[in-house]
């Protein structure tokens, strides 16, 4: 990951804003595939009216962080007991990660993505599970900025062979999306389509079947509940490596949501005996209401003695699904590719 100036002029070739950690904050893909090819591009200039989008492209204006009762200024906990974040996070063991990118109580970054980057494209595509065979049937929605609090801004629909119904949306913005399939709901979060000029593109959404889904909740011995939901996710550090022995939480509207619990994997299997990440840097977070929520990764940076909360990213839980994320250490919000960072031709 490329290091980022905190003065750096309007001129630089890649837009951020910062934005204060406010003393909390800071993704587990399923297996079905969703490949979506672009093509015939509009240039927007910013996200135009075509997309829906706003001009600042990257959503990062639309992030709200939640009082959860810690210390804006330290990113630590306060001295007010909070018995839920008390009992969740747990960690000791200072984490060996590359934290370059992130500063101890400081501020995190919102990445924004190059305004000729984004433009309005066409969409073509199909539907796959994990072995590559094709979904026989169902509905995608994507919602431009990761706003699910608004009807989609794009319809699709899964024909038998796989294929998808062509729609339109904006290249390098947050999307998020639902995709709906043989009973299951898998929502995801901060998707991003590569810019191209002219020539078809492809990006890929990844849902988890109605198998995958039983077999996770078996594997913590959870049972499913149809008017409540899950985030699963992965946390990397700023050079991309998974982060072992962090633990997650999510806060909600009124603070650290009472009823959760988090569970971790080991080799990307549910692992119940886990209480932090394993190797492969996946968590999963349960019992959870509808509605959106922020959901912190807390580890102790090396040199501290206490956690810390190293990344954080606001996601929407909808009733019997399954949402996913990925996390960097030190970004807010999605995470943008190069090629959505530099100038775009």
């Amino acid at each position: 990951m490329r290091g980022y100036d905190c003065d750096m002029d309007a001129s630089s070739a890649l837009l951020i804003a910062l934005l204060a950690c406010t003393g909390e904050p800071a993704g587990g893909q399923g297996d079905t595939q969703v490949t979506v090819d672009s093509a015939d591009s509009v240039e927007t200039g910013g996200a135009g009216d075509d997309t829906g989008a706003e001009e600042t492209g990257a959503g990062g204006d639309t992030a709200t962080i939640p009082d959860t009762g810690t210390s804006p200024d330290t990113g630590s906990p306060d001295t007010g007991a909070d018995p839920i974040r008390d009992t969740l996070i747990t960690v000791t063991e200072p984490v060996d990660a590359d934290l370059s990118c992130y500063v101890p109580g400081g501020t995190c970054l919102i990445m924004r993505a190059f305004e000729e980057c984004i433009s309005s494209r066409d969409l073509t595509g199909s539907a796959t599970d994990a072995s590559g065979a094709p979904l026989t049937g169902g509905e995608v929605e994507l919602y431009w900025l990761d706003d699910l609090e608004r009807d989609a801004d794009t319809e699709l629909t899964i024909a038998d062979d796989g294929a998808l119904s062509e729609g339109r949306a904006p290249t390098c913005t947050p999307l998020s999306w639902t995709i709906t399939s043989d009973g299951v709901t898998t929502v995801g979060a901060h998707y991003l389509l590569p810019p191209t000029a002219g020539e078809p593109t492809s990006g890929v959404l990844v849902a988890l079947s109605a198998a995958e889904t039983q077999a996770l909740y078996d594997g913590f011995g959870l049972t499913p509940d149809p008017e409540g939901g899950v985030i699963t996710g992965g946390i990397t550090d700023c050079a991309g490596r998974i982060i072992v022995d962090t633990q997650a939480i999510a806060v909600g509207a009124d603070g650290y949501t009472a009823g959760q619990s988090a569970h971790y994997f080991t080799g990307g299997a549910p692992d119940p005996t886990r209480r932090s990440t394993s190797a492969d840097g996946r968590w999963l977070l349960a019992g959870l209401a509808p509605g959106r929520y922020l959901v912190e990764i807390w580890g102790v940076p090396m040199g501290l003695d206490k956690p810390m909360v190293l990344s954080f990213s606001e996601i929407d839980v909808i009733a019997g699904s399954v949402s996913t994320m990925e996390m960097q250490a030190g970004i807010a919000g999605a995470i943008f590719p190069d090629y959505c960072l530099d100038p775009c031709e």
